[in-house]
């Protein structure tokens, strides 16, 4: 079961869940041993299902089956083939960056004009 459920990016009790779930029949303890060792092993049967689209059980998020030689080239050529435009675009992204004039700088803010204040110093003689 921990051979099976590695392959599957699971645990080995979240494959048994998923298989009790699914009421698919699982070895018991000891049973593997017992192969093993050449001793009898009893088996369980599968259950039958009416229903086909029931007979197939999907496990896990990792994909098991590996690609075929021929998806291999097809996806390799697709990435080599994205690189190109990539490097198109950058290309000519910088190009017509290099041919629009700078955009002027923004206007400096207007300084405020210093206030002068006359101030009396001194002592100041009120006439009556």
């Amino acid at each position: 079961m921990q051979k099976l459920a590695e392959i599957y990016g699971l645990s080995d009790r979240g494959l048994a869940k998923t298989c009790e779930r699914h009421l698919v029949p699982v070895p018991p303890r000891g049973y593997w041993a017992k192969v093993e060792a050449g001793q009898p092993a009893k088996r369980r049967p599968l259950r039958a299902v009416e229903n086909t689209a029931l007979q197939t059980v999907h496990i896990g998020h990792r994909v098991v089956n590996p690609r075929s030689e021929y998806v291999a080239q097809v996806l390799a050529a697709a990435s080599v083939e994205m690189e190109r435009e990539n490097e198109a675009l950058a290309t000519a992204a910088e190009a017509s960056a290099a041919l629009e004039p700078e955009p002027p700088p923004p206007p400096k803010p207007k300084q405020a004009e210093p206030v002068s204040h006359h101030v009396p110093t001194g002592n100041v003689r009120v006439h009556k």
